[in-house]
């Protein structure tokens, strides 16, 4: 994607061009959204579909703690 939406410690949410993304942001990922960067889900539970990734058609769930790939897809609720 060529942008995503960072979290601010006040919690407010701002578009970044991707390219600026740096590791520790908190970034908001909504349903139908790609995933912009590597990283861990802090907040929220969603199916992920991973098939640019391992080929395999059928999402796969996400929740706090799980590791999420740049370039997959964020299926079904918002993540952070």
């Amino acid at each position: 994607p060529h942008g995503a939406r960072v979290v601010d410690d006040q919690g407010a949410v701002r578009e970044v061009p991707a390219a600026a993304l740096l590791p520790g942001m908190l970034l908001e990922v909504r349903a139908g959204d790609t995933i912009a960067a590597d990283g861990i889900v802090a907040d929220g539970r969603s199916a992920v579909d991973l098939s640019l990734l391992t080929g395999e058609s059928r999402p796969v769930t996400a929740e706090a703690g799980t590791q999420v790939f740049a370039g997959t897809l964020n299926v079904s609720a918002p993540l952070r």
